[in-house]
């Protein structure tokens, strides 16, 4: 269903008919939770509804559970601890330090996009984009950081064949039950996080996994599993859902060129909007996208 387009119109009949749906297909079964307001509800009472178990399909033990365990498995307050650590790094003013490297980035990508001819937008543009920003904040080496892309990738669609070659519901991955996403690939990932961890052990520096070294939780530091689950979440899920956002953007400006013509101007007129319009202009061009189609 999804490989073909967003179900909309069945999750419209699901909101109508059962909002709150039994789903007995995987394991020991789910709840299927389709309104608005019951899913803030259900986000926000902690103590009903628990990440604690996970948030996949899985039905990990209590050991499996602590080794590989992640902000997004925890509930407040230790998930709130874990989000003070980062917070200072994401704040509106540091993220403004990286303004002129982004754009910089981004000018040189869209510099590469081939003219003339048709291309993949999510190789060529979004997915180069988020990991180089990514490897800037965390301080990653540059020559890594197409291992991290496929290794993320790999981890994600642990149930795409297309991409890995160890896929979960259809092969034996009990031997990978305490890395993240019960992939041998975390166990790489991990591996590749703990020698960059080793570098910034002996030269740290102001990026955000020095921070993390230097962290403390309650008046403890990060165990190296801490450091183990915070370092692959952060190369996962910072690179996965950037680049999906970008993407979807893209595709949603193309499927309703009025919104891109709604921008165009507004990126002229705002404050401070010229050198977004800029970029903006690089990926889709200045003629309207009405016009083109």
């Amino acid at each position: 269903m999804w490989a073909r387009a967003v179900p909309y119109e069945e999750f419209g009949r699901l909101r109508r008919e059962a909002p709150v749906a039994w789903s007995p297909d995987e394991g020991s079964g789910f709840w299927s939770v389709t309104r608005y307001a019951d899913i803030v509800t259900a986000s926000r009472d902690v103590a009903t509804f628990s990440s604690a178990r996970g948030v996949s399909f899985e039905e990990p033990t209590d050991e499996d559970m602590a080794a590989r365990r992640t902000i997004i498995d925890t509930d407040p307050p230790e998930h709130t601890k874990l989000r003070k650590i980062v917070a200072s790094t994401f704040s509106q003013r540091a993220v403004a330090v990286y303004e002129h490297f982004i754009t910089g980035l981004t000018g040189d990508v869209l510099d590469r996009m081939p003219a003339g001819r048709a291309f993949d937008f999510v190789d060529t543009v979004a997915k180069e984009v988020p990991i180089r920003v990514l490897a800037q904040v965390m301080g990653l080496p540059p020559a890594d950081l197409d291992l991290f892309i496929d290794l993320g990738d790999r981890l994600i669609a642990n149930t795409d064949p297309d991409i890995t070659d160890v896929v979960w519901g259809r092969d034996d991955t009990d031997a990978y039950r305490r890395f993240p996403f019960r992939s041998p690939y975390g166990k790489r990932l991990w591996d590749l996080g703990r020698e960059v961890v080793k570098d910034k052990l002996r030269e740290p520096g102001d990026d955000l996994l020095s921070k993390l070294l230097r962290a403390e939780v309650d008046g403890d530091r990060l165990s190296e599993t801490d450091l183990d689950n915070f370092f692959s979440i952060l190369v996962v899920a910072g690179n996965e859902t950037t680049r999906i956002a970008i993407a979807q953007g893209v595709l949603a400006f193309c499927q309703y060129p009025g919104q891109w013509d709604r921008l165009h101007i507004w990126l002229h007129i705002m404050p401070g909007g010229m050198w977004a319009s800029g970029l903006a202009m690089r990926i889709l061009g200045d003629t309207p996208l009405a016009a083109k189609q």
